[in-house]
Protein backbone atom coordinates (compact mmCIF):
# COMPACT_ATOMS: atom_id res chain seq x y z
CA UNK A 1 0.00 0.00 0.00
CA UNK A 2 0.63 3.78 -0.61
CA UNK A 3 1.50 6.13 2.79
CA UNK A 4 0.96 9.56 2.35
CA UNK A 5 3.66 10.03 5.27
CA UNK A 6 6.00 8.00 7.29
CA UNK A 7 8.02 8.10 10.82
CA UNK A 8 11.04 6.04 11.05
CA UNK A 9 10.60 2.73 12.79
CA UNK A 10 10.88 3.06 16.95
CA UNK A 11 10.61 -0.30 19.43
CA UNK A 12 8.87 -1.96 16.04
CA UNK A 13 6.51 0.00 15.11
CA UNK A 14 6.33 3.17 12.75
CA UNK A 15 3.56 6.03 12.40
CA UNK A 16 2.53 5.92 8.64
CA UNK A 17 -0.85 8.38 7.41
CA UNK A 18 -3.22 6.19 5.19
CA UNK A 19 -6.13 8.42 3.73
CA UNK A 20 -5.52 10.97 5.82
CA UNK A 21 -5.49 9.28 8.74
CA UNK A 22 -2.53 7.95 11.74
CA UNK A 23 -2.07 4.46 12.89
CA UNK A 24 1.10 2.61 13.45
CA UNK A 25 2.73 -0.54 11.51
CA UNK A 26 4.80 -2.95 12.27
CA UNK A 27 8.14 -4.69 10.68
CA UNK A 28 6.91 -6.86 8.46
CA UNK A 29 4.39 -3.91 7.03
CA UNK A 30 1.09 -4.97 8.58
CA UNK A 31 -1.13 -2.90 10.71
CA UNK A 32 -0.78 -2.57 13.96
CA UNK A 33 -3.29 -0.35 15.06
CA UNK A 34 -5.44 2.31 13.86
CA UNK A 35 -4.85 5.58 16.24
CA UNK A 36 -7.79 8.15 15.52
CA UNK A 37 -10.03 4.88 16.75
CA UNK A 38 -7.61 4.11 19.83
CA UNK A 39 -7.69 8.14 20.24
CA UNK A 40 -10.94 8.73 19.89
CA UNK A 41 -10.78 11.29 16.92
CA UNK A 42 -8.81 13.20 14.99
CA UNK A 43 -5.05 12.67 15.37
CA UNK A 44 -3.54 15.74 14.04
CA UNK A 45 -0.06 14.84 15.35
CA UNK A 46 2.31 11.63 16.59
CA UNK A 47 5.55 10.41 17.67
CA UNK A 48 7.36 7.53 18.14
CA UNK A 49 7.60 5.24 20.88
CA UNK A 50 9.99 5.25 23.74
CA UNK A 51 9.83 3.72 26.52
CA UNK A 52 5.93 1.79 25.55
CA UNK A 53 4.78 5.03 25.10
CA UNK A 54 4.17 7.76 22.42
CA UNK A 55 2.55 11.34 22.20
CA UNK A 56 -0.38 12.41 19.87
CA UNK A 57 -2.39 15.46 19.16
CA UNK A 58 -6.17 15.67 18.95
CA UNK A 59 -7.51 18.58 18.72
CA UNK A 60 -5.36 21.03 20.78
CA UNK A 61 -4.10 18.70 23.61
CA UNK A 62 -1.57 15.81 23.82
CA UNK A 63 -1.75 12.44 25.20
CA UNK A 64 -0.13 9.27 24.92
CA UNK A 65 -0.46 5.75 23.56
CA UNK A 66 1.29 2.50 24.25
CA UNK A 67 2.20 -0.28 21.67
CA UNK A 68 -0.99 -2.34 22.46
CA UNK A 69 -3.10 0.95 20.71
CA UNK A 70 -4.66 1.90 24.28
CA UNK A 71 -4.43 5.40 25.24
CA UNK A 72 -2.74 5.44 28.38
CA UNK A 73 -2.36 9.10 28.89
CA UNK A 74 -5.49 11.44 27.85
CA UNK A 75 -5.44 14.26 25.57
CA UNK A 76 -4.91 17.44 28.49
CA UNK A 77 -1.09 19.10 27.45
CA UNK A 78 -0.84 21.97 25.18
CA UNK A 79 2.59 19.80 24.52
CA UNK A 80 4.15 16.91 25.19
CA UNK A 81 7.65 15.07 24.60
CA UNK A 82 9.18 11.82 24.28
CA UNK A 83 9.52 9.65 27.85
CA UNK A 84 12.89 9.11 28.77
CA UNK A 85 13.91 7.84 31.89
CA UNK A 86 10.89 6.75 32.87
CA UNK A 87 9.90 10.44 32.84
CA UNK A 88 8.30 12.66 30.18
CA UNK A 89 7.98 16.96 29.89
CA UNK A 90 4.88 18.04 29.34
CA UNK A 91 3.52 21.51 28.81
CA UNK A 92 0.33 23.36 30.66
CA UNK A 93 -0.23 26.69 30.96
CA UNK A 94 2.81 28.08 29.42
CA UNK A 95 5.02 25.84 31.89
CA UNK A 96 6.77 23.00 31.45
CA UNK A 97 6.43 20.02 34.42
CA UNK A 98 7.63 16.22 34.29
CA UNK A 99 5.16 13.51 34.71
CA UNK A 100 5.74 9.91 34.93
CA UNK A 101 3.91 6.88 33.16
CA UNK A 102 0.37 6.98 34.76
CA UNK A 103 0.39 10.83 33.36
CA UNK A 104 1.12 12.12 37.43
CA UNK A 105 3.21 15.43 37.65
CA UNK A 106 6.18 14.69 39.27
CA UNK A 107 7.45 18.19 39.02
CA UNK A 108 4.49 20.60 38.56
CA UNK A 109 4.30 22.98 35.23
CA UNK A 110 4.78 26.18 37.33
CA UNK A 111 8.33 26.76 37.34
CA UNK A 112 9.71 26.13 34.28
CA UNK A 113 9.34 27.98 30.86
CA UNK A 114 11.67 24.56 29.08
CA UNK A 115 13.01 21.53 30.44
CA UNK A 116 15.83 20.11 27.96
CA UNK A 117 15.77 16.15 27.11
CA UNK A 118 17.00 14.24 30.02
CA UNK A 119 20.76 12.67 29.90
CA UNK A 120 21.51 9.03 30.13
CA UNK A 121 21.52 10.24 33.86
CA UNK A 122 18.25 11.36 33.92
CA UNK A 123 19.93 15.21 34.33
CA UNK A 124 18.45 17.97 32.39
CA UNK A 125 18.61 21.83 31.87
CA UNK A 126 15.90 23.76 33.05
CA UNK A 127 14.93 27.39 32.60
CA UNK A 128 12.82 30.28 34.04
CA UNK A 129 12.82 32.23 31.54
CA UNK A 130 13.81 31.16 27.87
CA UNK A 131 15.59 32.67 26.09
CA UNK A 132 18.11 34.89 27.58
CA UNK A 133 17.25 33.09 30.73
CA UNK A 134 19.91 31.52 33.04
CA UNK A 135 19.76 27.33 33.49
CA UNK A 136 19.19 25.65 36.30
CA UNK A 137 19.46 21.58 36.73
CA UNK A 138 16.55 19.51 37.63
CA UNK A 139 16.20 15.45 36.95
CA UNK A 140 13.66 12.73 35.93
CA UNK A 141 12.77 12.69 39.23
CA UNK A 142 11.24 15.77 39.62
CA UNK A 143 13.82 17.28 41.54
CA UNK A 144 15.39 20.73 41.49
CA UNK A 145 19.48 20.02 42.04
CA UNK A 146 20.55 23.53 41.67
CA UNK A 147 19.99 27.00 41.98
CA UNK A 148 19.00 28.83 38.13
CA UNK A 149 22.29 30.33 38.02
CA UNK A 150 24.40 28.89 35.16
CA UNK A 151 24.65 30.73 31.82
CA UNK A 152 26.17 27.35 30.67
CA UNK A 153 25.50 23.82 31.02
CA UNK A 154 28.46 21.75 29.15
CA UNK A 155 27.28 17.44 28.34
CA UNK A 156 27.76 15.40 31.10
CA UNK A 157 30.76 12.60 31.00
CA UNK A 158 31.08 10.14 33.54
CA UNK A 159 28.08 11.92 35.57
CA UNK A 160 29.89 15.41 35.66
CA UNK A 161 29.19 19.05 33.69
CA UNK A 162 31.07 22.02 33.36
CA UNK A 163 29.32 24.89 34.00
CA UNK A 164 29.34 28.65 33.51
CA UNK A 165 27.73 31.59 35.20
CA UNK A 166 29.61 35.62 35.38
CA UNK A 167 32.11 34.59 37.63
CA UNK A 168 34.00 31.44 35.93
CA UNK A 169 33.76 27.68 35.22
CA UNK A 170 32.73 24.79 37.80
CA UNK A 171 32.18 21.20 37.60
CA UNK A 172 29.11 19.77 38.89
CA UNK A 173 28.15 16.28 39.09
CA UNK A 174 24.60 14.40 38.28
CA UNK A 175 23.08 15.26 41.84
CA UNK A 176 24.46 18.88 41.17
CA UNK A 177 27.21 19.07 43.87
CA UNK A 178 29.63 21.72 42.71
CA UNK A 179 32.74 19.35 42.81
CA UNK A 180 35.17 22.47 41.58
CA UNK A 181 33.78 26.07 42.26
CA UNK A 182 32.39 28.47 39.84
CA UNK A 183 35.84 30.69 39.63
CA UNK A 184 38.41 28.74 36.82
CA UNK A 185 39.12 30.52 33.57
CA UNK A 186 38.46 27.40 31.35
CA UNK A 187 37.89 23.81 32.47
CA UNK A 188 38.35 20.79 29.49
CA UNK A 189 36.68 17.53 29.15
CA UNK A 190 36.36 15.50 31.92
CA UNK A 191 37.74 11.60 31.42
CA UNK A 192 38.20 8.73 33.25
CA UNK A 193 38.05 10.54 36.70
CA UNK A 194 39.90 13.46 36.08
CA UNK A 195 39.28 16.61 34.53
CA UNK A 196 42.12 19.60 33.12
CA UNK A 197 40.93 22.99 34.30
CA UNK A 198 43.14 26.39 34.83
CA UNK A 199 42.80 28.78 37.41
CA UNK A 200 43.41 32.12 36.95
CA UNK A 201 45.60 32.95 39.70
CA UNK A 202 47.93 30.13 38.00
CA UNK A 203 48.76 29.66 34.36
CA UNK A 204 48.85 26.54 32.75
CA UNK A 205 46.53 23.37 33.07
CA UNK A 206 46.69 21.08 36.14
CA UNK A 207 44.58 18.06 36.63
CA UNK A 208 41.61 17.67 39.06
CA UNK A 209 39.96 14.52 40.50
CA UNK A 210 36.16 14.17 41.36
CA UNK A 211 36.39 15.30 45.05
CA UNK A 212 38.09 18.82 43.72
CA UNK A 213 41.69 18.01 44.32
CA UNK A 214 44.63 18.59 42.16
CA UNK A 215 45.73 14.89 40.93
CA UNK A 216 49.16 15.41 40.30
CA UNK A 217 52.08 18.29 39.88
CA UNK A 218 52.09 19.55 36.68
CA UNK A 219 51.07 22.63 34.44
CA UNK A 220 50.37 21.95 31.04
CA UNK A 221 49.82 25.15 28.01
CA UNK A 222 47.56 22.67 26.00
CA UNK A 223 45.73 19.53 26.94
CA UNK A 224 45.52 17.72 23.50
CA UNK A 225 43.23 14.85 24.38
CA UNK A 226 42.16 13.74 27.82
CA UNK A 227 42.62 10.82 29.42
CA UNK A 228 42.15 7.31 27.37
CA UNK A 229 42.94 4.31 28.83
CA UNK A 230 44.82 5.59 31.41
CA UNK A 231 46.44 7.81 29.46
CA UNK A 232 46.69 12.15 27.58
CA UNK A 233 48.02 13.95 25.75
CA UNK A 234 49.67 17.11 26.92
CA UNK A 235 52.06 20.06 25.68
CA UNK A 236 54.22 21.89 28.35
CA UNK A 237 55.18 24.87 25.93
CA UNK A 238 52.52 26.06 23.14
CA UNK A 239 55.25 27.15 20.99
CA UNK A 240 57.76 23.98 20.99
CA UNK A 241 55.87 21.31 19.34
CA UNK A 242 59.17 19.37 20.91
CA UNK A 243 57.00 19.19 24.45
CA UNK A 244 54.29 17.46 23.42
CA UNK A 245 53.74 14.27 25.52
CA UNK A 246 52.14 11.64 26.50
CA UNK A 247 51.17 11.25 30.41
CA UNK A 248 49.91 8.55 32.63
CA UNK A 249 47.73 9.43 35.55
CA UNK A 250 50.51 9.66 38.25
CA UNK A 251 51.21 12.68 35.76
CA UNK A 252 54.41 10.38 34.32
CA UNK A 253 55.30 10.69 30.83
CA UNK A 254 55.47 8.41 28.20
CA UNK A 255 59.19 8.31 26.25
CA UNK A 256 58.83 7.83 22.42
CA UNK A 257 62.16 7.26 19.81
CA UNK A 258 63.14 10.73 18.03
CA UNK A 259 62.05 9.40 14.63
CA UNK A 260 58.32 8.55 15.74
CA UNK A 261 55.59 10.61 16.19
CA UNK A 262 52.28 9.79 17.14
CA UNK A 263 49.13 10.93 15.60
CA UNK A 264 46.32 9.70 17.63
CA UNK A 265 45.92 7.36 21.24
CA UNK A 266 41.89 5.43 21.52
CA UNK A 267 40.93 2.56 23.01
CA UNK A 268 44.51 1.70 24.04
CA UNK A 269 45.94 1.87 20.72
CA UNK A 270 48.76 4.49 19.17
CA UNK A 271 48.69 5.95 15.71
CA UNK A 272 52.26 6.61 14.58
CA UNK A 273 54.12 8.09 11.96
CA UNK A 274 57.21 6.99 11.46
CA UNK A 275 59.92 9.51 9.60
CA UNK A 276 61.88 7.24 7.78
CA UNK A 277 58.70 4.26 6.95
CA UNK A 278 59.45 1.37 4.64
CA UNK A 279 59.68 1.72 0.77
CA UNK A 280 56.70 -0.13 -1.18
CA UNK A 281 57.13 -0.32 -4.89
CA UNK A 282 57.29 3.90 -5.78
CA UNK A 283 55.31 4.95 -2.12
CA UNK A 284 56.96 5.11 1.14
CA UNK A 285 54.80 4.22 3.80
CA UNK A 286 54.84 6.13 7.17
CA UNK A 287 51.71 5.17 9.44
CA UNK A 288 51.30 2.10 11.57
CA UNK A 289 49.71 0.95 15.01
CA UNK A 290 51.47 0.42 18.38
CA UNK A 291 51.82 0.21 21.73
CA UNK A 292 53.32 3.16 24.48
CA UNK A 293 56.82 1.19 23.71
CA UNK A 294 56.42 2.29 19.88
CA UNK A 295 56.22 -1.41 19.06
CA UNK A 296 54.23 -1.86 15.60
CA UNK A 297 51.79 -4.38 16.34
CA UNK A 298 51.09 -5.71 13.29
CA UNK A 299 54.48 -5.42 11.52
CA UNK A 300 52.90 -3.21 8.45
CA UNK A 301 53.01 0.22 7.20
CA UNK A 302 50.25 2.07 5.44
CA UNK A 303 49.78 5.14 3.75
CA UNK A 304 47.34 6.09 6.24
CA UNK A 305 45.03 5.39 9.23
CA UNK A 306 42.10 5.74 11.16
CA UNK A 307 41.70 5.04 15.14
CA UNK A 308 40.31 2.05 16.15
CA UNK A 309 36.44 1.58 16.27
CA UNK A 310 34.47 -1.17 17.86
CA UNK A 311 37.08 -3.35 17.38
CA UNK A 312 37.83 -2.31 13.21
CA UNK A 313 39.97 0.52 11.96
CA UNK A 314 40.16 1.91 7.96
CA UNK A 315 43.37 1.83 6.66
CA UNK A 316 44.79 3.09 3.03
CA UNK A 317 46.89 1.55 0.48
CA UNK A 318 47.66 2.32 -3.00
CA UNK A 319 44.94 5.67 -2.51
CA UNK A 320 41.77 3.06 -1.71
CA UNK A 321 40.71 2.09 1.40
CA UNK A 322 40.21 -1.09 3.04
CA UNK A 323 39.70 -2.43 7.07
CA UNK A 324 41.79 -4.22 9.80
CA UNK A 325 40.52 -6.12 13.09
CA UNK A 326 42.58 -5.90 16.59
CA UNK A 327 44.77 -8.46 15.20
CA UNK A 328 45.79 -6.94 12.19
CA UNK A 329 43.80 -9.33 9.79
CA UNK A 330 42.07 -7.89 6.87
CA UNK A 331 38.23 -7.41 7.15
CA UNK A 332 37.63 -5.61 4.13
CA UNK A 333 40.32 -5.40 1.47
CA UNK A 334 41.59 -2.23 0.46
CA UNK A 335 39.43 -1.89 -2.66
CA UNK A 336 37.40 1.53 -2.35
CA UNK A 337 37.67 4.81 -3.00
CA UNK A 338 35.42 5.13 0.00
CA UNK A 339 34.84 3.67 3.47
CA UNK A 340 32.75 5.02 6.35
CA UNK A 341 32.34 3.09 9.56
CA UNK A 342 28.71 3.44 10.73
CA UNK A 343 28.38 3.05 14.78
CA UNK A 344 27.10 -0.51 14.76
CA UNK A 345 30.26 -1.81 13.11
CA UNK A 346 28.83 -2.21 9.37
CA UNK A 347 30.51 0.28 6.77
CA UNK A 348 28.85 1.95 3.73
CA UNK A 349 30.89 1.75 0.58
CA UNK A 350 30.92 3.40 -2.42
CA UNK A 351 31.64 2.03 -6.16
CA UNK A 352 32.69 5.17 -7.20
CA UNK A 353 29.05 7.27 -6.38
CA UNK A 354 26.84 4.44 -4.81
CA UNK A 355 26.27 3.16 -1.24
CA UNK A 356 26.19 -0.35 0.00
CA UNK A 357 26.77 -2.22 3.16
CA UNK A 358 28.98 -4.99 4.37
CA UNK A 359 29.20 -6.57 7.83
CA UNK A 360 32.48 -6.62 9.97
CA UNK A 361 34.00 -9.70 8.30
CA UNK A 362 33.80 -7.64 4.90
CA UNK A 363 31.00 -10.08 3.71
CA UNK A 364 28.24 -7.75 1.87
CA UNK A 365 25.42 -7.29 3.58
CA UNK A 366 23.58 -4.93 0.82
CA UNK A 367 25.13 -4.64 -2.84
CA UNK A 368 25.87 -1.27 -3.61
CA UNK A 369 23.89 0.44 -5.95
CA UNK A 370 22.26 3.44 -4.16
CA UNK A 371 22.02 6.75 -3.63
CA UNK A 372 21.98 6.66 0.36
CA UNK A 373 22.22 4.08 3.00
CA UNK A 374 20.67 4.86 6.59
CA UNK A 375 20.85 2.59 10.21
CA UNK A 376 17.71 3.08 11.96
CA UNK A 377 16.38 2.09 15.31
CA UNK A 378 15.15 -1.71 15.00
CA UNK A 379 18.13 -3.42 12.82
CA UNK A 380 16.55 -1.83 9.98
CA UNK A 381 18.38 -0.35 6.91
CA UNK A 382 16.56 3.03 5.15
CA UNK A 383 17.53 2.34 1.39
CA UNK A 384 17.25 5.50 -0.90
CA UNK A 385 17.74 5.36 -4.87
CA UNK A 386 16.42 8.58 -6.79
CA UNK A 387 13.05 9.08 -5.74
CA UNK A 388 12.56 5.75 -4.24
CA UNK A 389 13.06 4.88 -0.62
CA UNK A 390 12.38 1.07 0.72
CA UNK A 391 13.42 -0.46 3.89
CA UNK A 392 15.57 -3.44 4.75
CA UNK A 393 16.33 -5.88 7.37
CA UNK A 394 19.68 -6.36 8.90
CA UNK A 395 20.71 -9.22 7.02
CA UNK A 396 19.84 -7.66 4.12
CA UNK A 397 16.14 -9.23 3.34
CA UNK A 398 13.23 -6.86 2.62
CA UNK A 399 10.89 -5.40 4.36
CA UNK A 400 9.25 -2.44 1.92
CA UNK A 401 11.08 -3.08 -1.61
CA UNK A 402 11.83 0.63 -3.09
CA UNK A 403 9.27 2.38 -3.87
CA UNK A 404 7.96 6.11 -4.47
Amino acid sequence: CRFEETHDFSEGLAAVKLNEKWGFVDTTGNFAFDLEAAAGGEVLAVGNFHEGLAWFKTGYKYGYVNRRGEVKIKPQFTKAFDFQCGAARVVHNRRTGIIDTLGNFRLKAERFVRINDFNKWGVSEAFEKFPGGKIGLVNAKGEVLTEVKFTQVGEFREGFSVVKNDAGFGLVNRAGVEILPLKFEAIGEFSEGLVPARNRQQPGWQFYDTLGKVAFKGNFDVVHQPFNHGMAVVQVNQFDPETKLVIDKTGALLPFPGEVFFQFFTDGIFGFWHQSGVREGAKTLHFFYGDAACRNWFGQFFQEIKPFKNGVALVKNNNRWGALNLHGLSVVATKYPFLNQQEDGTMAVRLPVVFGVVDKKGKPIIQPGYDRIEWMDGNIFRLELGEKIGYARADGSWIWELRK
